[in-house]
């Protein structure tokens, strides 16, 4: 009867992006924010595989458990040097919908965390620097319409959200070649620059888990790549959104190298 129940839930959320693509579904899938703590990723060549990336969150200074509203909350913004030759590792992140019961089950937002050498951390003007970056899809709003962009912030940021907002995190290390992280990343950070929340979002065609998808298909050997369409750019497999399926999907994809812990807040 649940899996029932979950399946009439998936499939109104399809019926409801194809036929009203500004419904505002959208904005109960992933969070409710306002635009103030998500920014277009800025990019700029500096030098060989340096890069300057502006618009990085790098904290929300008053970000408490349980999480309070977000129009009142304080984004920490930097510009971070990076070394795009420097990712030592790539996690695939998957974050279920724990906020929203019906949906915790079958839906999830599923983002790439990249992991500098300890020797090359991404680097600020004023001292900070950080190990980890997180590539985010997200909607966000302008000039009262929604849009979607790919957040960047560090890994401290991501992960002291997840814990206001008592997030479920799984996280798989990917198997990845050197050069394919070194292009991953480019890609991402490309991507989100050239985009620049120009694109609207779509709760089926233009999401965080098939902008995601499609990343990793940038750099994959085509046997390797996904096939996430049922109908392609009309009906999303719904098996690439549900918790319980994605690790099987990716280690079938020969891309899971190693299973991190769960990350979950306890009481």
């Amino acid at each position: 009867m649940k899996k029932n129940i979950s399946f009439l839930i998936y499939f109104a959320i399809i019926l409801s992006g194809v036929c009203y693509p500004a419904a505002g579904v959208y904005s109960s899938v992933k969070g409710n924010f306002n635009s103030h703590l998500f920014h277009a990723l800025e990019t700029a060549h500096i030098s060989g595989e340096i890069f300057l990336l502006s618009n990085v969150r790098t904290a929300i200074e008053n970000a408490s458990r349980p999480l309070g509203d977000p129009v009142s909350m304080k984004a920490v913004w930097k510009n971070l040097k990076v070394d795009a030759g420097a990712i030592e590792d790539v996690y695939l992140i998957v974050e279920p919908m724990d906020q929203i019961r019906a949906l915790r089950d079958i839906c999830t937002h599923d983002c790439l965390w990249f992991e500098f050498k300890q020797e090359a951390p991404a680097t600020g003007e004023d001292g900070y620097k950080t190990y980890g970056i997180v590539c985010s899809g997200q909607l966000t709003f302008k000039n009262g319409k929604q849009y979607f962009l790919f957040q960047f912030c560090s890994k401290e940021d991501y992960f002291k959200l997840a814990y206001c907002m008592d997030s479920t995190i799984y996280m798989h290390k990917l198997k990845l070649s050197e050069s394919q992280k070194k292009q991953l990343f480019y890609n991402a950070i490309t991507t989100a620059s050239e985009r620049a929340a120009n694109e609207e979002y779509h709760v089926i065609n233009n999401n965080c888990i098939n902008n995601m998808l499609e990343l990793l298909n940038s750099i994959l050997p085509f046997y390797q790549r996904f096939n996430h369409w049922l109908v392609y750019k009309i009906i999303f497999n719904p098996l690439f959104c549900s918790p319980a399926f994605t690790e099987f999907i990716f280690r079938a994809h020969f891309l899971v190298k190693e299973k991190l812990p769960v990350f979950k807040v306890s009481y």
